[in-house]
């Protein structure tokens, strides 16, 4: 091998991090002053495949995808949809509830309808609103 291909061996394993700056600069010089500075035994293995914390990204992304596309099918059944639209019919009670100024006895009615909403809600579904 000649001179300059073990610099350009050496400057390819310097840009792949494989050696240091410091172990670059040593190798080169032994080039130069006509000792081979790449020896098979030198070069570090690299193994294949990614690091701890992408593992731990990647896995994270992918459980937040599951969730995600889990839930988008559960709202587009036609439960989902039908969860939603009682949630939005509560949802409305209480809004009439707050924002009419009404005598006490109409505001104790709308409340009672709101709250019986939420049962009739909690029984069908299983859940609360």
């Amino acid at each position: 091998m000649s001179v300059a291909d073990e610099i350009k061996k050496l400057a390819e394993l310097l840009e792949s991090g494989a050696i240091t700056s410091v172990e670059f600069e040593q190798a080169k010089a032994g080039v130069l002053h006509g000792r081979s500075a790449i020896h098979t035994s030198d070069v570090p293995e690299t193994k294949g495949g990614i690091g701890l914390p992408a593992k731990i990204a990647l896995t994270t992304a992918l459980v937040v995808l599951a969730f995600l596309g889990f839930g988008f099918f559960q709202s587009h059944t036609p439960q989902g949809k039908q969860r939603a639209e009682d949630r939005l019919g509560i949802e409305a009670c209480w809004n009439e509830y707050k924002t009419k100024a009404r005598d006490q006895a109409t505001r104790e009615f709308i409340a009672g309808a709101c709250d019986l909403m939420e049962k009739n809600f909690e029984s069908t579904h299983g859940r609360k609103p």
